[in-house]
């Protein structure tokens, strides 16, 4: 079981009493390769309107990683899953 923690005092806190952390992001990261959701661009995309921060560099580097690269920083574009709903359907099933 993880903890979703976001803020780096809460990781750094967390993980100095060994529990273990993942961000939103790596929530979205296992819910796509556990097939909950098809892209992380678009769910990324949502959380950075919603004004969640996320660097340009890691954004830019997991699109990498995943196949999902474009130049633009944000796509605009849309799927059916938003991506708190995934957050919750996820969190439930881990």
């Amino acid at each position: 079981m993880k903890i979703v923690l976001d803020d780096l005092k809460a990781r750094l806190a967390a993980r100095d009493k060994d529990l273990s952390v993942t961000g939103t992001v790596g929530v979205l990261i296992e819910a796509k390769e556990r097939g909950f959701i098809p892209s992380l661009r678009p769910e990324i995309d949502r959380l950075i309107e919603a004004r969640m921060w996320v660097s340009e560099v890691f954004y830019h580097r997991i699109l990498k990683e995943y196949g999902e690269y474009r130049d633009n920083y944000l796509s605009g574009a849309r799927q059916a899953c938003p991506a708190m709903i995934c957050l919750c359907a996820f969190a439930i099933c881990v």
